[in-house]
């Protein structure tokens, strides 16, 4: 897919083999650039598509999470840019980098040519690290990075455009899909979503899909926090698995897997 400008100076498109939306942001010296593909190929691609706009050079890239769809293409796209990611995602991609890599793999067709670009891959966490906040100026825009709290992971790191009403939200919002849990914090994410409605964005951009709205963001707070809810009760032996997926408001999968992580969470 090609770029749509959804801010001023501001486009996003999606595109890979895990439809992963990615964003530019520009000001009048530089641009910045969040979430870089699944590998060297789909990072190469992403590279010659920015070609195509007519904005200042890439110095910075932001990682929203250490999920390999969205970081593994760091080590192509980041050479002359500084790479910027929350503390934790650091931390993941060098302890549990490979785990990430595999994770992707079992995903895909053996023999694909995207599990051939994720196989080659170079690991190469951020080394530009954001505890809670870090203001960024491209030249006449300020941009804002900033972690919110945990959700999709513990480290999830969302790009604000005060100047566009706009934020990058990484994949604590999904329009492709249903949200995803399995490195989640489901009690967190509903109060993390909160606090990026409080920034009172107009267009959202999520980790995968459309950009969305300020109240599809709340409509999915809500999803998360009736199934959070639902599956807290059926891990204590209140209610059935059959009945909190028949009152949920997200997929049967989805119950089940916020379910399971919650038992991890909670195990021993």
């Amino acid at each position: 897919m090609g770029w749509a400008e959804v801010g001023d100076g501001v486009w996003v498109r999606r595109g890979g083999a895990f439809d992963v939306t990615s964003a530019v942001v520009t000001g009048q010296e530089a641009a910045l650039l969040v979430d870089t593909g699944a590998g060297p190929q789909e990072a190469a691609a992403l590279g010659a598509a920015l070609a195509e706009l007519d904005v200042p050079p890439v110095a910075h890239v932001v990682n929203t999470h250490a999920h390999g769809d969205h970081c593994f293409g760091n080590a192509t796209l980041a050479t002359r840019a500084t790479v910027w990611g929350q503390r934790g995602c650091a931390a993941q991609l060098r302890v549990r980098g490979e785990h990430q890599r595999d994770h992707l793999l079992a995903l895909l067709e053996a023999t694909s040519p995207a599990a051939a670009d994720v196989r080659a891959a170079a690991i190469a966490p951020p080394t530009a690290l954001v505890d809670t906040e870090t203001t960024i100026d491209l030249g006449g825009r300020t941009v804002v990075l900033r972690h919110l709290g945990p959700g999709h992971t513990d480290h999830d790191l969302v790009v604000h455009v005060p100047d566009a009403a706009l934020v990058c939200a990484g994949d604590l919002v999904e329009q492709a899909g249903p949200p995803t849990f399995d490195h989640a914090l489901p009690r967190a994410w509903p109060a993390t979503l909160a606090r990026l409605l409080a920034l009172d964005p107009e267009v959202v951009v999520p980790g995968h899909g459309d950009p969305v709205d300020a109240a599809f963001v709340s409509a999915q707070r809500q999803a998360i926090a009736r199934t959070v809810v639902l599956a807290e009760q059926v891990a204590t032996g209140r209610l059935s698995q059959a009945r909190a997926v028949a009152a949920a408001p997200l997929p049967a999968a989805t119950v089940r897997a916020v379910t399971a992580r919650l038992g991890e969470l909670d195990g021993p």
